[in-house]
């Protein structure tokens, strides 16, 4: 009689529990509850070396873009700024989230930072040395580079000599009288040392 009273019992706890098991699973926690205000964006993640950018914009759930009014932030600016039109800018090593929000919606974009040490050159459209005559003009076409991706910059012009040539804001070198001189093409770019954003060339007018 013992015996079958456990046996009794056990086929009464086996129950419960397997209830118990499938009335759990039919709870589904707050904290996997999705969210209906979620806003997409083009990257959840993404990974950038110092100094370059990617560009994060709104899509929908076939990933296409939308054109959506959208508010950028970053929770760390020393590690990575983001613009008013989602252009994100990495500054240092780390981690950075970009938040983008519209209206009750929002979105956000990990940012890790890292360092391959890369640094910037300057890429101009003559060698080392410039021939031209006396009356003629050439123009210095001077585009900074880095990690193969073009700079929009301004760069300065600085003449060594300037009665044999003269050079406008735009790199217009106008050769005024014969003779041999330097111009120095130069920039200044993040932190970056001088000598990676310094080109110096000879001109020669005949």
């Amino acid at each position: 009689m013992i015996e079958k009273n456990k046996k009794i019992t056990s086929i009464i706890i086996a129950a419960l529990i397997v209830f118990s098991l499938f009335a759990f699973a039919g709870c589904k926690p707050e904290f996997v509850e999705e969210k209906e205000n979620d806003l997409i964006l083009n990257y959840d993640t993404y990974l950038l070396d110092v100094y370059e950018d990617i560009i994060l914009f709104a899509v929908d759930e076939k990933y296409k873009p939308i054109e959506i009014q959208i508010s950028w932030s970053s929770s760390d600016d020393s590690i990575a700024i983001v613009d008013s039109e989602g252009k994100v800018t990495a500054l240092k090593e780390g981690k950075a989230v970009i938040t983008a929000t519209s209206g009750d919606k929002k979105g956000e974009c990990a940012i890790f930072v890292s360092s391959s040490n890369s640094v910037p050159f300057i890429k101009l459209n003559v060698e080392d040395t410039l021939n031209i005559l006396k009356d003629r003009n050439f123009i210095i076409n001077a585009e900074l580079y880095y990690k193969e991706k073009l700079s929009n910059i301004v760069f300065a012009y600085i003449v060594e000599d300037d009665d044999i040539i003269s050079v406008d804001s735009n790199g217009k070198v106008t050769g005024l009288s014969k003779g041999t001189t330097y111009l120095t093409i130069k920039t200044s770019w993040h932190d970056f040392d001088t000598i990676y954003t310094t080109k110096t060339i000879v001109v020669n007018v005949k």
